[in-house]
């Protein structure tokens, strides 16, 4: 079974499935915890869990914008960098 056509740069989907993954468990979520705090009945919030995910997605937001620069990469490490 083959789940990318024959065809296709690896890199880029590389690049394509790494961003996915950074943005699943980076940003989306911690802002679930966020946006779920504020759903809670009241007495029942977790401000220490907000807290935490507040600083992950300042790190997240982060590492977006030192990505953005013009004068860094704007990819994830090289696929051979992570899979040994």
């Amino acid at each position: 079974m083959h789940l990318l056509p024959a065809d296709v740069d690896r890199d880029r989907a590389w690049q394509t499935r790494m961003w996915d993954r950074f943005y699943d468990h980076y940003v989306q979520e911690p802002m679930q915890k966020i946006v779920g705090d504020r759903l809670r009945p009241e007495g029942k919030a977790d401000a220490y869990g907000v807290d935490l995910a507040t600083a992950q997605l300042r790190q997240a937001y982060g590492a977006m914008e030192r990505l953005r620069d013009p004068k860094r990469s704007t990819t994830m490490p090289p696929r051979s960098a992570v899979i040994a």
